[in-house]
């Protein structure tokens, strides 16, 4: 007996490869940071001295457009948006999507170490009803994989992940005593050239 997972929804979780370099590290030392909130600067990764993390950043990226969206060479993701945001200890960051953007992602600067461990991302299932999307009821259920509500992704210091914008997402409460979560955000968009096989017109190419 086996089960045929269909349609499933792909999220990317690997270490980043690199870390802050000095300057990196200056340009967000002298942000203006209002705590829990998103940077004033919402095109971060476009400045000059963060080109190293960028191309990091995008070599992730492309390993998605291969392995999940098949992409030929003339179609690729395009960095739109990029913030960052340091949640302070007993604060978190309610559910939220993404909305103008197709692919996001989140580079993990500092993640609190805590005793409960209980440091990550929630990612909140479609319609959260878990296996009967049609079917709004509630019954008393062991947890599978096909009837929880959120899927949570535990991360550390160092992790990317990359997920489809559309997901509703939330962390939880950073239960540190001292230390802020620290995170840089970021959306994109696609771009190229885009056909399919029909005999009216049928190419667009987006810049």
């Amino acid at each position: 007996m086996s089960y045929i997972d269909i349609m499933p929804t792909p999220i990317y979780k690997d270490k980043l490869g690199c870390g802050l370099t000095t300057q990196q590290q200056e340009v967000l030392d002298n942000m203006v940071i209002h705590p829990n909130l998103l940077s004033e600067e919402m095109y971060l990764l476009h400045r000059p001295e963060f080109k190293s993390m960028r191309d990091v950043i995008f070599s992730h990226v492309k390993k998605y457009e291969k392995d999940v969206c098949g992409f030929k060479s003339s179609l690729s993701f395009k960095l739109t948006e990029s913030w960052y945001k340091e949640t302070v200890p007993g604060d978190n960051h309610p559910s939220h999507n993404h909305p103008n953007s197709m692919l996001s992602g989140v580079v993990y600067l500092n993640v609190p170490k805590i005793p409960s461990g209980n440091e990550g991302i929630h990612l909140v299932h479609i319609e959260n009803r878990g296996v009967f999307k049609n079917h709004e009821f509630v019954y008393d259920f062991i947890p599978t994989k096909y009837n929880e509500f959120r899927t949570y992704i535990p991360v550390e210091t160092g992790d990317i992940i990359l997920f489809p914008s559309y997901l509703f997402h939330f962390v939880s409460h950073n239960e540190s005593e001292n230390e802020s979560r620290k995170i840089i955000s970021f959306n994109t968009f696609i771009q190229g050239r885009m056909s399919c096989e029909n005999s009216y017109p049928n190419t667009l190419t987006l810049k």
